[in-house]
Formats: C-alpha cells, sequence, structure tokens
C-alpha cells in the first residue's frame, strides 16, 4: 500500500459531496459548530483554508524562534488546610500561586525558606506600599507578580481616575509586571472573543501610559504578564492562548516592535467548577491543563477538584501530581508549538484573532475599556454571553459532565448550580 498513490488528495468539495451522500437526511451546515465566540467552527478543514492565510505560517516560525518547551507549576495555595511549602517543594513544583490574605506575609517567607518561587495576584486593589514591597520577590528567578488595575475599573472596583493612577505608579516602577489579569473576564462571563478583545485594550492604556513617561513601547512589551483561565472547551482554549500571542504581537508590530517573548500564565477554571460532582472536577482539570500547555503558557496552576477541609490537601497533591503525570509521561514538555500545523487548531486561532481584533477596534473608537463607554460596551456583550452560557447549561445545549448530564445520584440530590457572571475569583475559593 502506497500513501501516495492509493490515498489521493481530496478537495474540500469533494470531502463535502461524499458527506451529502453518507449524512441523508442532515446537510453540512448542520455539522457546524456556532461557538459563544461568534463564528461557527467547520466539521473539517483542510490544507486549502490556509492556504489564503500566509500570516499563519509566520506565526508558525514566530512560535518556533520565541517558544522554549516545557513549562514551570505554580501550586496554587488556599487559605486553610493547604499542604505545607516544603511538602510543595518536596513533590515537584517551581512555585506557589499566593493571592492577597491575612497570612501573606508568612506564605512569602515559607516559601522563601522552602526555596519556591513566587507568583503573585492582586484580584483586588491593595495599598501601593504593599505593591513596592512584594515587588522585590520578582528579582528572584521565576518569580512574577501581576496586578491588574484595569480589570478592577472594569468590576467597578475603581474609579477610574484611581486606575489610571494605579497604572501609572506600576508603569513607573522598574522592572515591575505589567499584568493584564484575563481571569477577571472570564469569570464575568466573557467568552474568548472578549476577553481577548479586553486585554488587547488594556495594553494599548499601558503603551500610552508608558510613551507619557518616556518608554518605548518596547520597553513596555519587556515586561508584559498575562494570566488567564482555561475552561473545558480543549482545542478552543487552546487556540484561544494561541490567538493570544498572535494578537500582542500583531498589536505590538504597529508600534514597529518584533515578536518577543512575553509570559502566560493559565489556571484551570473556577468557572465550571463543580460542587455537586467534585470528582468530575479532577477529569475536566486534566483537558483544561493539558489544554492550556499545548497553547503555550508558560506558567501553570491547577485547582484542588474540591474545596472540602478534610480532603484539601489530598485534593492539591492530585493538583501537583496530575502536572508532573503531564510532563514526565504525557511529554507534553518536549516540544514547541505543538497544535501548529493542524488546520482545525489553526483555524480557530485565525477566527477568534479576527473576531477579538474586530470587538478591540470597536472598543478602541470609544476609548478604550478604561473609559466609561468602552467598559460599558463590554460589559453589555459579556452579560449578553454569560445570560446565554447559562440558558444553554440549564437546557442541556451545553453539557458539562457530572453538572448537567450524567450526574451522579449525590449530585442530583445537590441544589449547587452558579449562574455565569457570579464566581468568585480564584483567590476567594477558600
Amino acid at each position: 500500500m502506497s500513501t501516495k498513490t492509493d490515498f489521493q488528495p481530496q478537495s474540500k468539495a469533494a470531502w463535502k459531496e461524499r458527506l451529502a451522500k453518507d449524512l441523508k437526511n442532515k446537510t453540512y451546515e448542520d455539522l457546524q459548530w456556532h461557538t459563544l465566540e461568534g463564528f461557527s467552527a467547520e466539521p473539517l478543514y483542510t490544507a486549502q483554508e490556509l492556504q489564503s492565510k500566509p500570516h499563519m505560517q509566520t506565526f508558525h516560525a514566530w512560535m518556533n524562534a520565541l517558544k522554549n518547551p516545557g513549562w514551570t507549576y505554580f501550586q496554587p495555595m488556599l487559605q486553610a488546610n493547604s499542604l505545607s511549602m516544603d511538602q510543595v517543594k518536596a513533590l515537584g513544583a517551581t512555585g506557589v500561586l499566593l493571592f492577597e490574605n491575612d497570612h501573606l506575609l508568612t506564605q512569602i517567607d515559607q516559601a522563601k525558606q522552602a526555596g519556591l518561587a513566587i507568583g503573585l495576584i492582586f484580584n483586588a486593589p491593595v495599598a501601593m506600599e504593599n505593591l513596592v514591597e512584594f515587588h522585590a520577590e520578582q528579582k528572584k528567578e521565576n518569580s512574577w507578580l501581576l496586578s491588574d488595575s484595569i480589570s478592577w475599573f472594569v468590576k467597578n472596583q475603581f474609579e477610574q481616575k484611581q486606575s489610571e493612577a494605579w497604572l501609572t505608579q506600576v508603569v513607573a516602577l522598574p522592572g515591575a509586571n505589567i499584568g493584564f489579569d484575563g481571569s477577571a473576564y472570564h469569570l464575568l462571563g466573557a467568552n474568548a472573543t472578549q476577553e481577548l478583545a479586553a486585554i488587547l485594550s488594556g495594553l494599548v492604556s499601558a503603551i500610552h501610559v508608558g510613551t507619557a513617561q518616556g518608554l518605548e513601547p518596547k520597553d513596555v512589551a519587556s515586561r508584559i504578564l498575562i494570566s488567564t483561565q482555561v475552561g473545558p472547551q480543549f482545542f478552543l482554549e487552546i487556540a484561544k492562548l494561541r490567538a493570544l500571542r498572535l494578537l500582542v504581537w500583531n498589536l505590538f508590530a504597529i508600534y514597529e516592535v518584533e515578536p518577543f517573548e512575553f509570559s502566560i500564565h493559565v489556571s484551570t477554571s473556577a468557572a465550571y467548577w463543580s460542587g455537586k460532582d467534585t470528582e468530575m472536577n479532577l477529569l475536566r482539570h486534566t483537558t483544561e491543563a493539558a489544554s492550556g500547555i499545548l497553547g503555550g503558557a508558560e506558567q501553570l496552576s491547577i485547582l484542588p477538584y474540591t474545596l472540602e477541609n478534610n480532603h484539601r490537601q489530598a485534593a492539591e497533591k492530585l493538583s501537583l501530581d496530575l502536572s508532573l503525570l503531564l510532563a514526565e509521561e504525557a511529554h507534553l514538555n518536549k516540544t514547541v508549538d505543538a497544535a501548529g500545523g493542524s488546520f482545525y487548531i489553526d483555524q480557530l486561532t485565525d477566527l477568534l484573532a479576527e473576531n477579538a481584533w474586530t470587538l478591540f477596534q470597536k472598543l478602541e473608537e470609544i476609548g478604550g475599556i478604561l473609559e466609561e463607554a468602552g467598559k460599558a460596551m463590554l460589559l453589555e456583550a459579556i452579560q449578553e454571553t454569560a445570560s446565554k452560557r447559562s440558558k444553554m447549561l440549564k437546557s442541556g445545549e451545553l453539557e458539562l459532565i457530572g453538572v448537567n448530564k450524567f450526574e451522579s445520584e449525590m449530585a442530583k440530590n445537590s441544589s449547587y448550580f452558579q449562574e455565569f457572571g457570579q464566581y468568585k475569583p480564584l483567590y476567594q475559593l477558600v
């Protein structure tokens, strides 16, 4: 058997003609997936679609040249009954993911003594003195700090002037990460298109602030850190992270900045976390973590599958073990951009980037999300998406195993159900 003679290349038209015969009472269009992101994904993609998109080949080259394989794992340290820092270090984590809480200073000291890197996310406003104090921890290898005042403005935790002043101070802090928290929009119920557009709009605000301080766009680029969460839609989440990198590079290309390395931190999603059938969370986190890795994340965090105090340490150990399994047994840390070249994922990447760029331009036309009009436009779109997603979950059109499909008897007896847009941020899941 020869693949060259026995399997001749077929055009997409030929495939669609064959499908029409095989489907009988259905059409090709019936197989299309109408996403919440604003486009339809087709059941079949070929090389033909990519021939008209040479920029995707350029994107592959950028990824291969700039992206290193592998990731560092940051264990989320939730407040009660967590593993000790020494245990986390012994179990193979690079660092710990910390959030503002009453024991933060103690946690930082313990992490330093255990030789762990520190990832620190401020999900809500804190005193600038604290930011300056914790900024010193960034100097440790692999450590980082994320403080996103623009998302605080969108979430109504900051007034516009407060957000602008905070961003100005962060940009002025030498070497500090200029961070963007995509998970803030994800947890409000945003789709991937809206989340990406919001991050781009935030980046433009940071560039403008930096320029006003005499910084070049390339100086801002060198300090970018983006954190987000990935949900259970495996291929779409891979495409979201790849589209994020493509969009950031395209945005800075306008300012004549060549493609550059920047860090993406990914956590498994708190928005799809089930309190009804908690064991399913561990399985769901497996696919979410894998999509984050294949999408190109540099830092990974995996939530515990349950928040019950008597199972907390075991759940946290399983999260850490999952990262090790994906690296040491699945060997997902051996290849750069493993998803590159997949017609399907490349198409999703390009469609997401195109839709996000269109929304981003609409936001910028009215001043961006750091203006009241842009913020209102973004929130209205997110609320519409969140409402639609919740209705789809309740009707069963959107399926979550253990939540609204294949529920266990224990889950059926539970009243737990959360509306999208009402989820707690990651650091509040304690």
